[in-house]
């Protein structure tokens, strides 16, 4: 049977905090959303939750439990670099990873087939916890064959390494895990208690039906997930591959006119995969091989950083060219490679990027009167505006006509054009409130969202069948832009498009 497993690095962004102000450890502490009496608890330490201070309530009333309360506010750009900085630390005992969407700080990890590397899949969870001590961080590791049940017992675990054995005692122990060490919502966590729900046994020991219509949505999911009725496979995320050109001489190269032309040919390589991830150059890594005949290879490194980071060929090559101005090369060069580190552009970057010469229009209607030719007339068109009541019915396709619409003189053409999918796609359930983790869509390298502008209502239908959408638009960290939607039929958020 394949084995799970779930680190939780308790209450991560709490940690951080901790790491900035040491002195505070033995004191109650709290990460709050707003650094005033109204912003809320998000995340709390043992010391604090002995005063009764939980998540979900105002500073000023955690203030009234605990008087030696310490808050301080992290932002979500810290909490995504140290979520990053522990998806590479985890890679490093096994290649499958997932951090959870919700919490920052909870990863699940493939651990079957370990124990040919270790003792058992005991020594490998302390291997574990040991790594991430050494980086300041208490981690739970908890080894078992659940999602759900290996995530709340780590939840209610102290700091170490556990393993379960078989699948019986997993679920025991996860029957008692209370609900306030889970991830579910305060207000939802205070309804269950006034009814005496107070652990997952509880929650799971109701019956099905009538739960979503008395507690909600959030709930619902809750017991299918704790029940075993549904139950999501291991969704790890993949590496990114290093963006690396090299290329090798037959003879030792000392002219620096020759390794340079080489280094265009490299450079305009790693440049069209920087641009098919939509990301951008924030520094070169350029590594020369000498020769120097009977005595050992001799390698250079050199590292170049732009301003800022871009996607112009012209300004990193005249980097390149000014550092190999100043290199003194004693030997020809036998190997050179080339290394791009890339970050993620934004929406704004990438549309910066976009601005350039006019395309030939006449080209273009050349190029598609091709196709059509040999694919069909049906194969090529474009968007015509008609009447519909739902976004997806207001626009139809109508075939191309041999060239393509001129603007108007004067007429000024427009910045941003909405992307409407065919098909709508399904996107996680949004939390009750956006917290500093934030609201993930589907493409987990957007970041979580951050702003919501809406909703504008669409309903109606009564007549074939009854509608009823609420349209927002979602901005991402990544500066995204993506149109959404709430079916209230059917309860669950879609993504219908987005705008570039």
């Amino acid at each position: 049977m394949d084995r799970l497993a779930c680190i939780d690095v308790a209450e991560l962004p709490l940690q951080l905090v901790l790491q900035r102000y040491p002195e505070w450890a033995e004191s109650p502490v709290a990460v709050v959303d707003e650094d005033r009496p109204q912003g809320v608890i998000l995340w709390v330490n043992a010391q604090a939750r002995e005063f009764g201070v939980l998540p979900g309530q105002r500073y000023a009333q955690a203030l009234s439990l605990a008087r030696m309360l310490r808050a301080s506010v992290v932002p979500p750009e810290a909490i995504g670099v140290a979520v990053g900085h522990l998806i590479k630390r985890l890679r490093d005992y096994t290649p499958c990873v997932e951090p959870s969407v919700d919490e920052p700080g909870v990863f699940w990890l493939d651990a079957s087939g370990l124990e040919r590397l270790y003792p058992d899949l005991g020594a490998w969870a302390e291997a574990v916890v040991a790594g991430l001590a050494e980086d300041g961080l208490s981690a739970t590791v908890v080894v078992g064959f659940d999602r759900f049940a290996t995530y709340a017992i780590a939840r209610a675990s102290g700091p170490g390494a556990r393993l379960l054995q078989t699948v019986s005692h997993e679920r025991d122990v996860a029957l008692d895990v209370p609900l306030s060490r889970i991830g579910i919502s305060p207000g939802v966590r205070d309804r269950l208690a006034r009814l005496s729900i107070t652990t997952v046994g509880d929650l799971v020991a109701l019956p099905e039906a009538g739960l979503k219509k008395r507690y909600g949505n959030e709930t619902t999911v809750l017991w299918r997930t704790a029940s075993g009725a549904l139950s999501a496979p291991l969704a790890p995320l993949q590496p990114r591959e290093p963006l690396v050109a090299s290329v090798s001489f037959d003879q030792p190269v000392r002219s620096h006119h020759r390794l340079l032309f080489r280094l265009k040919e490299l450079l305009d390589t790693l440049l069209k995969r920087v641009g098919e991830r939509h990301a951008l150059v924030s520094g070169l890594r350029l590594g020369l091989l000498l020769d120097c005949g009977a005595k050992p290879e001799e390698r250079v490194e050199e590292r170049l950083r732009p301003a800022a980071p871009t996607r112009d060929r012209e300004l990193l090559l005249e980097l390149i060219r000014l550092r190999f101005e100043s290199l003194a090369l004693r030997h020809g060069a036998s190997d050179m490679h080339l290394l791009v580190e890339d970050v993620q552009a934004t929406a704004a970057q990438l549309q910066l990027l976009s601005l350039g010469p006019r395309r030939d229009q006449q080209a273009a209607s050349r190029a598609l009167a091709r196709i059509s030719a040999e694919l069909g007339d049906d194969v090529v068109g474009r968007l015509q505006v008609e009447q519909g009541h739902l976004p997806e019915a207001q626009a139809a396709f109508v075939p191309f006509a041999g060239e393509l619409p001129r603007p108007a003189a004067g007429e000024l053409q427009p910045v941003l054009v909405r992307r409407v999918y065919r098909r709508s796609q399904p996107l996680p359930q949004r939390p009750r409130c956006i917290r500093n983790d934030g609201w993930q869509p589907r493409d987990r390298e957007q970041g979580p969202i951050m702003n919501i502008h809406g909703p504008y209502i669409v309903s109606g239908g009564w007549w074939q069948r009854e509608v009823h959408r609420e349209y927002a638009f979602a901005e991402t960290q990544r500066g995204d832009l993506l149109w959404v939607y709430y079916d209230r039929r059917r309860r669950r958020w879609f993504e219908q498009g987005r705008v570039e």
